[in-house]
């Protein structure tokens, strides 16, 4: 009798060999996150499995030279395999030399591939499991740094037989501009499908009727030229020239004309009627929308574009600080998107755009518009609360109104506060502590000390709280790091996992994951929530969601 067999991340070597009492009988093994596997527990197992169909094992310590031996040699019958290659340069390297002399002239039958790249020099190792893969139809691959070169080199090589490929990524885009010398460079987050194409098309291009349909997933690249001028027409003109209703999940960006500048473009007042006009007619269908790179002048927010009928499957927003810079957008959110669960504001820094004069600005206690809006002060909109809260860039003060505002909260995400000054993570933790919903938080901040006693004693009012992640880069011993993390995990009653980053004085990165059972593993891989990006309108990696 087939069966499927998966482990959890707590689970060890002697409940995968008691779960594989029928090897042959297995078709279908989900090892994704199993970091307590050692690379060679993992061969050994893995190898008994000889009726494979699908073999899960994103996030573990399966090395690519074994996968490469596993492939050939017993999983004749895989179809489906999903693997990470982190390995850091000097692995790299040895496993490349174990590859040279593995050379066989056997190939596998795999037809779908996803994996999880980290650095340069692993696109290497992928390219040598993509070598025996010559009946490959579905890759994706997701990359945890910027390696849109490498990426878009996998993709020229592939074989005939690929029908869909998607690169997803954590980290910004190496070049915004209209050029398109590779998609992958401009969207960052993008798919290709044999019968439709790329996801991704300018503004111009959609302003005349397409030989195919618009895709679900759809990333739309508009420049802002002359002062918005055609930019703005051409809004409407996309709108008539297209069938907008397989259109699903939306991202809009807005880059300059200027391939040089480091500021944001802004939509204004010129824009709105045309604006008004796309979200109420294009969007129908939409159930994700990503605007957080198309930002707003100082005299045009969401609220200015959002009318009866618009936006009504909405699910899952990301907008930029500037464009939901007034409580008017949120409660209109909560009034008319039934559906409406995951909010993401954020401003990206990371990429070659950097500042935005409005986001900058926005939830200042001095803003008197915002004042005006807010003089009730902040209070639950949304009668269910929200699955997912996310911000990223913005101030204290909008912090805390946003909280306020969408709690109750089942995951929220904290990232990089704008200033040092701004870096007040005990008093939003206190916050949080209000909201009985919260069973994952995630903090991230360049200057984040989980050691400081006032955070960890915020941190352990989270009575409800299953998951943390707190995500640093800044120096600290790895004793007193750990030390604070077995803290932790005692004041916490429910708590099921907690993962922790931090720099060590010579640099590197240090990795700290405790599961319930489980002693602390150091220098394990990332797990679980371990991201601050937001995939709302785009193609989405795996395994991004709660353990």
């Amino acid at each position: 009798m087939k069966k499927a067999v998966s482990l959890s991340p707590e689970q060890r070597v002697e409940d995968l060999a008691n779960r594989l009492e029928n090897p042959l009988n297995v078709v279908k093994l989900d090892l994704t996150n199993c970091i307590l596997l050692s690379p060679d527990d993992l061969k050994n197992q893995i190898s008994l499995c000889r009726s494979l169909e699908t073999l899960r094992c994103v996030g573990c310590a399966l090395r690519v030279i074994d996968l490469h031996t596993l492939l050939l040699r017993y999983l004749w019958s895989l179809e489906t395999v999903e693997f990470s290659t982190l390995s850091e340069a000097d692995e790299t390297q040895a496993e490349l030399q174990r590859l040279k002399t593995a050379r066989s002239h056997a190939v596998s039958e795999v037809k779908t591939v996803y994996v999880e790249v980290g650095g340069d020099h692993n696109f290497q190792l992928l390219a040598a499991i993509l070598r025996i893969c010559p009946l490959l139809k579905d890759l994706h691959v997701h990359f945890v740094r910027i390696a849109d070169l490498q990426c878009h080199n996998i993709f020229a090589t592939c074989p005939p037989s690929l029908a869909m490929f998607t690169f997803t990524s954590e980290e910004p885009v190496s070049c915004q501009d209209e050029q398109f010398r590779s998609y992958i460079a401009v969207c960052g987050n993008t798919r290709y499908r044999r019968w439709n194409l790329w996801n991704c098309v300018t503004l111009r291009n959609l302003r005349v009727p397409r030989a195919v349909h618009l895709p679900s997933e759809l990333t739309v690249v508009a420049v802002d030229f002359d002062a918005g001028k055609p930019t703005a027409e051409w809004f409407q003109e996309a709108i008539a020239a297209n069938d907008w209703v397989p259109v699903f999940s939306l991202c809009l960006l807005l880059f300059p004309a200027d391939t040089t500048g480091v500021v944001y473009p802004t939509v204004g007042g010129l824009y709105r009627d045309s604006l008004r006009d796309f979200f109420s007619k294009a969007m129908r269908h939409v159930r994700e929308l990503n605007i957080n790179s198309f930002h707003f002048g100082s005299d045009l927010h969401l609220a200015h574009l959002l009318q009866q009928g618009s936006l009504p499957a909405l699910q899952s927003l990301s907008a930029s600080p500037c464009g939901i810079r007034r409580p008017s957008a949120l409660r209109w959110l909560a009034d008319h998107c039934p559906l409406f669960v995951d909010l993401d504001v954020r401003i990206d820094r990371r990429g070659r755009l950097q500042s935005c004069p409005v986001c900058d600005s926005a939830f200042e206690a001095d803003d008197a518009e915002f004042m005006s809006e807010f003089s009730g002060g902040p209070r639950p909109l949304f009668q269910r609360g929200l699955s997912r809260l996310t911000l990223t860039g913005l101030r204290l003060y909008g912090c805390l109104w946003f909280i306020e505002s969408c709690k109750p909260t089942t995951t929220v995400r904290l990232c990089d506060s704008t200033s040092p000054s701004d870096l007040n993570y005990e008093l939003s933790v206190d916050v949080l502590a209000t909201s009985g919903a919260l069973r994952c938080l995630v903090l991230q901040a360049e200057s984040l000390d989980f050691t400081v006693p006032s955070l960890l004693d915020n941190l352990s009012g989270l009575a409800c709280l299953e998951y943390l992640y707190l995500l640093s880069s800044t120096p600290l011993f790895d004793d007193v790091a750990e030390t604070s993390v077995i803290a932790l995990t005692t004041r916490l009653p429910r708590l099921l996992c907690l993962h922790a980053h931090h720099r060590r004085n010579d640099g590197t990165d240090h990795r700290i994951t405790w599961l319930r059972t489980v002693e602390p593993l150091t220098g394990g891989p990332c797990i679980g929530c371990c991201s601050t990006a937001t995939f709302i309108g785009h193609p989405k990696p795996l395994n991004r969601g709660i353990v």
